[in-house]
């Protein structure tokens, strides 16, 4: 619920801002334009991420409760606001995040590297300034942020099989 108020917020901003594209081209507010365009990129790039997410639930159990389906909720909230910062932080200042690099571990989540290459491919398509680099960090932080999304989706689920057997 959380996001659409978000798209709607930025849709309406826009609205009731908005000069014909013509005149915002003349007074030099073309980088504005860019940035909006890239923000709502970004936007769509994480809700369609947390809709796999929900989806990964949706298919692994269908018992759960209403306080486990508002869990499942916040957990959702939670990885939207947090790769989208990840993504904002990377594109606002690619230099400061390249200096994280040599720090990464491993993501040991189970999904091949050829998937997450196929991701790299696509942000690089979709955002054609920037560069290797950049998309592999941005790539980085998609697996780990997915990775903790995942697990915490897994506690949920097999908390509530638990008490789904316990009450049986």
């Amino acid at each position: 619920m959380n996001h659409l108020l978000l798209i709607l917020t930025l849709l309406i901003t826009a609205n009731v801002n908005a000069k014909p594209l013509e005149q915002q081209n003349q007074d030099g507010d073309e980088h504005k334009v860019t940035q909006l365009r890239q923000d709502f990129k970004l936007v769509a790039y994480v809700e369609n991420f947390k809709n796999i997410m929900a989806e990964y639930v949706s298919s692994e159990y269908r018992h759960l409760t209403i306080n486990e389906v508002e869990k499942v909720k916040a957990t959702l909230e939670e990885f939207l606001h947090n790769f989208a910062k990840d993504l904002k932080e990377i594109l606002d200042h690619p230099e400061e995040s390249r200096k994280f690099v040599e720090n990464r571990y491993q993501v040991d989540d189970g999904i091949s590297d050829a998937t997450f290459e196929e991701i790299k491919q696509r942000v690089m398509h979709e955002f054609s300034d920037i560069g290797d680099e950049t998309a592999n960090e941005i790539v980085y932080r998609l697996r780990r942020n997915l990775l903790w999304t995942r697990q915490k989706l897994d506690h949920i689920i097999e908390d509530s099989r638990r008490a789904n057997v316990a009450n049986s």
